[in-house]
């Protein structure tokens, strides 16, 4: 069985300060570079560091990692890194060595939580003096929330219906809890095929994305292609799945209905699918 490691990025938000002066005295802006840039480092903790991690439980190690950039990379540099909080479940080394020329260091923690089910929240930050508080490209401080959960089966026995294009099939949908990714392990006879709902619209729908383990290639916000090539009556097919920004493949799980819009063989079809509250198996 693989074993995944789902994380997901964040926005952040920069802060700035103001300058004040006094009239009628020798102007003084009470601005110090030191104090707003860091004295000459002008470090950052990355946007790219990912916000969210979500491991299974059967994982060996569960790393996550954190970059930190500079504005100025000429001199090599030690640079701290504290950890504020949450320290108790999450190793990571207390300062950054870039090289001289180096303006970007990643480095690797590890999430020793072992209960599953729970969140647990790190929050880091650089020292003062090191921050670059006006960068655009990172933040001084930064959080990361983690957790072990694992795929349960919610629906069983799903009902695929192709009209009369092609021959109609059941399968069970999983879910790896609390993240809204679900997958069929066995879809038309083409191995794994995983997708995430995005939040509730007004009338119970919601919109299926899909995930990088399904996709070969994005075609756009339109189009997505399955890469697993499914059997279609006895022949394996380049299938894609039309999203029109979600609009077209969605599920209702108040209805116990769902639809996905495909191309393939040369023709459009709707895949829709339903189940049963007996079929209910997660809840």
């Amino acid at each position: 069985m693989k074993k995944y490691i789902f994380f997901f990025s964040a926005l952040a938000v920069i802060l700035g300060c103001a300058t004040t002066g006094c009239e009628g005295e020798a102007y003084d802006t009470g601005w110090k570079h030191d104090a707003v840039y860091g004295n000459g480092t002008r470090a950052y903790i990355d946007y790219v560091t990912a916000s969210s991690y979500v491991y299974l439980p059967d994982a060996t190690n569960r790393p996550f990692e954190v970059t930190v950039g500079r504005t100025d990379s000429v001199e090599s540099l030690t640079v701290p890194l504290t950890i504020l909080s949450g320290g108790e479940y999450f190793s990571l080394p207390n300062s950054v060595a870039f090289a001289a020329g180096q303006s970007t260091v990643t480095v690797g923690g590890e999430f020793t939580e072992t209960e599953p089910f729970v969140t647990r929240t790190l929050q880091i930050s650089l020292n003062d003096a090191d921050a670059d508080m006006y960068s655009n490209k990172g933040t001084q401080g930064y959080t990361i929330n983690a957790t072990i959960t694992d795929w349960k089966m919610e629906y069983q026995g799903v009902a695929f219906e192709w009209g009369s294009t092609y021959d109609s099939f059941t399968a069970d949908i999983w879910e790896l809890q609390g993240t809204g990714l679900y997958r069929i392990d066995d879809f038309m006879y083409g191995g794994v095929f995983s997708w995430r709902l995005d939040t509730p619209a007004n009338d119970g729908k919601r919109n299926v994305l899909l995930e990088p383990e399904s996709m070969y290639a994005d075609y756009g916000s339109s189009w997505l292609l399955n890469y697993l090539y499914p059997t279609i009556n006895g022949e394996y097919q380049g299938m894609y799945m039309y999203m029109y920004n979600g609009s077209y493949s969605w599920m209702n799980l108040e209805n116990r209905t769902g639809c996905f819009y495909m191309y393939a063989d040369g023709a459009y079809n709707q895949l829709k699918f339903s189940w049963t509250a007996e079929g209910e198996v997660g809840n």
